[in-house]
């Protein structure tokens, strides 16, 4: 699977995709998730802008916030790891940056819509 920038930052901020047992953080809740996108949208950035460290230094967040966003955002490699399993089982991943994301969902839960979404088989099914 190849994921775009904001792709691959829904997926470590907002799912347990990567993150051990062990690993005492836990990903952003959808309250959290929509705040970031305002932050990011009123800084004029793109989600995907969180890989570039000095993006968090200029929303002015807690010091608390920005540990939690590079703890989740550092797992990239766990995550392409966890991902490529998932997707040997027939488990698939779309987020709301994708073409192929549920347009219904969308349109119906607007800003309540999971920002990522799992499934296993033909996802176009789900845009009837």
């Amino acid at each position: 699977m190849k994921f775009s920038e904001n792709a691959m930052c829904a997926i470590l901020l907002c799912s347990y995709v990567g993150i051990g047992k062990e690993d005492a953080f836990k990903p952003l809740t959808l309250k959290e998730w929509n705040a970031f996108l305002d932050q990011a949208a009123q800084s004029g950035q793109q989600p995907g802008a969180i890989m570039d460290p000095h993006f968090l230094k200029e929303t002015g967040c807690s010091r608390e916030y920005m540990e939690r966003i590079e703890r989740l955002v550092s797992r990239g490699g766990a995550a392409a790891f966890a991902l490529e399993e998932l997707e040997k089982k027939g488990i698939d991943i779309v987020t709301q940056f994708d073409s192929d994301y549920p347009i219904l969902i969308k349109r119906k839960l607007r800003r309540k819509a999971p920002p990522v979404f799992f499934y296993s088989g033909d996802i176009s099914l789900a845009k009837k």
